[in-house]
């Protein structure tokens, strides 16, 4: 079995060396302009791997292409808004208008509302007076409670 897979390896490398250096792929290309109107052109283009794997060209070989249309256009990646430092203030989450950030904002005016109103005072535990009741434990322990009486 090993020397069948091994054969088998040494074929598929020739082949994609082959491949390699002398095939051409024909990939279809369209390209639509920046003002998102729908028309497109349509163009053949040649990719030859051996090309690319030998820095023949850049990786942004097709930036002709795209240059005349972008120049066209008034509005670009930089003028996107952004933070003004690594990570997003309250207000500029706000700004995105989230349906989580409204969500995290009706929350904390709930929580807001509930602190300005009064707080009913809870009553501290009170141990039964003149009670015997044997716990196995000592409660005034627990309970923080001082008890000069022994």
């Amino acid at each position: 079995m090993h020397i069948l897979k091994s054969i088998t390896a040494a074929m598929q490398r020739h082949y994609t060396g082959v491949c390699n250096t002398f095939g051409c792929g024909v990939l279809s290309l369209a390209v639509e302009s920046g003002k998102m109107n729908g028309e497109q052109i349509e163009r053949r283009w040649y990719k030859m791997p051996k090309k690319v794997y030998a820095n023949r060209y850049s990786t942004d070989c097709l930036a002709g292409i795209f240059e005349r249309r972008a120049e066209q256009n008034n509005v670009g990646i930089d003028d996107l808004p952004e933070y003004a430092g690594s990570r997003a203030t309250w207000e500029e989450l706000q700004a995105q208008h989230s349906h989580f950030q409204n969500d995290m904002e009706r929350v904390n005016e709930g929580a807001e509302d509930m602190t300005d109103e009064q707080q009913t005072p809870v009553p501290a535990a009170v141990l039964p007076a003149d009670e015997p009741c044997d716990l196995g434990y000592n409660p005034a322990e627990i309970l923080g409670i001082r008890s000069d009486k022994k």
